[in-house]
């Protein structure tokens, strides 16, 4: 009967609940402890027990005063009334809070449309639909919201999640004149849109650090298909790597289980990936029964609840994440100086005939396409990895793949003798 939309790194987890008459909760999950806060609607709360939500003064629709708001889980009581369910401020009317750091900021999208009919009412709006943020103006109390950058003026952008750091980033979506929806980073602090990670993207979550942020890419195939991805930085956003997550996926699944992933819900500064996936099954049969103990109809995605949505899953991407690919000298960028590290990656026995060879090198650098190890399948996406970096001099394929087979073809002549 509950439904958890948000964890904070702290352990402290908020969603619905239709237990009592479909009311918001909050858990503590390292003192497991329930909180009851009353009757509305948000995902947002930080590790200081602020609350985000849309609520209902007592019992009723709109008209019985639906209003954004801020609570202190440090306030509630039992039962959720109106006078002790922990509100701290009620929010900006028209501002849609969705999340809130540490920091106590908060962003989410807001209608400036919105305009006050009569004390007590949530207001007449006309669906615009701006980015915002909401500053604190002191302890416990929060300004008017603010408008953040769009990609274009159409009014169709919003902030879904924000870091912890100082300056924030937050993550979400905007609209190109074409219409394109694009995955976007802000620098929460100035307004601005900082990376922009294409068009078909979206993003939904970034991890406290502020280094990593999870969402969707969609495929050109038949039928179109949304490829599950991760960015990351090293440089605040000023450039990025991408990595769809079907590849670390098909990487660690040596037993060939899972087949997709369906959903991506939150990530961790270690580069810990939850969602929902579905494992790999025909008609229902799972190919190994007591792999999982979810029944086979929901581990295979044919049903779960009013459609498919498989399993829960944990990935973790940071043996991944933290190795650029193609920099197999290890300096941080991936350029013609690379080449040769990745040749004796390529002709190398193992990766302790490598690091011999190249004390410094990174040998998982040079598996470029995560098969497992380097080898001449590689060579191809290394090439376009150099030509995406604006490499110098970026030498054709087959210069590379020649070379690469006559130190091969040397190093198995030894081994023969």
């Amino acid at each position: 009967g509950v439904h958890g939309d948000h964890v904070t790194s702290g352990g402290l987890m908020v969603g619905d609940s239709n237990v009592s008459n479909a009311t918001k909760y909050a858990y503590d999950i390292v003192n497991n402890q329930w909180y009851d806060f009353g009757k509305g609607s948000g995902i947002g709360a930080n590790n200081n027990g602020k609350i985000l939500g849309r609520s209902e003064s007592c019992c009723g629709g709109h008209d019985n005063g639906y209003y954004p708001r801020v609570s202190d889980l440090n306030l509630v009581s039992e039962p959720a009334t109106v006078a002790d369910r922990g509100e701290l401020w009620r929010l900006p009317v028209g501002s849609y809070p969705i999340a809130i750091n540490d920091n106590d900021v908060i962003v989410g999208r807001f209608d400036p449309t919105c305009m006050i009919l009569f004390p007590g009412h949530s207001g007449l709006c006309f669906g615009g639909q701006k980015p915002m943020r909401i500053d604190p103006i002191g302890k416990n109390q929060w300004g008017e919201a603010v408008a953040l950058d769009e990609l274009a003026d159409l009014d169709q952008s919003s902030v879904l999640a924000l870091s912890n750091t100082d300056p924030a980033f937050g993550v979400g979506s905007s609209k190109s004149e074409d219409g394109q929806l694009h995955g976007v980073v802000w620098n929460v602090n100035t307004g601005q849109i900082i990376a922009d990670f294409g068009p078909l993207t979206t993003t939904s979550h970034i991890n406290s650090a502020g280094t990593m942020a999870i969402g969707k890419q969609e495929a050109f195939t038949i039928p179109p298909s949304q490829e599950p991805m991760l960015w990351w930085t090293e440089d605040a956003w000023e450039s990025f790597e991408a990595l769809n997550l079907h590849d670390v996926l098909a990487a660690v699944d040596e037993e060939g289980l899972w087949d997709q992933i369906i959903s991506l819900r939150a990530l961790n500064d270690s580069g810990q990936v939850v969602g929902m996936a579905t494992l790999v099954g025909e008609f229902g049969t799972l190919p190994d029964p007591t792999v999982t103990a979810w029944s086979s109809d929901l581990a295979t995605g044919n049903i779960c609840g009013d459609g498919p949505c498989g399993i829960p899953f944990l990935l973790d991407t940071l043996p991944i994440d933290t190795v650029l690919k193609g920099d197999v000298n290890n300096d941080a960028l991936v350029n013609n100086l690379d080449i040769t590290t990745f040749i004796g990656a390529l002709a190398a026995e193992n990766e302790a005939a490598f690091v011999t060879q190249f004390p410094n090198g990174n040998y998982a650098a040079a598996d470029i396409d995560m098969s497992g190890g380097p080898d001449n399948l590689d060579i191809t996406p290394f090439i376009g990895l150099l030509t995406a970096a604006g490499a110098s001099v970026v030498p054709e394929p087959s210069s590379i793949a020649c070379l690469v087979l006559a130190l091969m073809m040397g190093r198995r002549r030894s081994v023969r003798r």
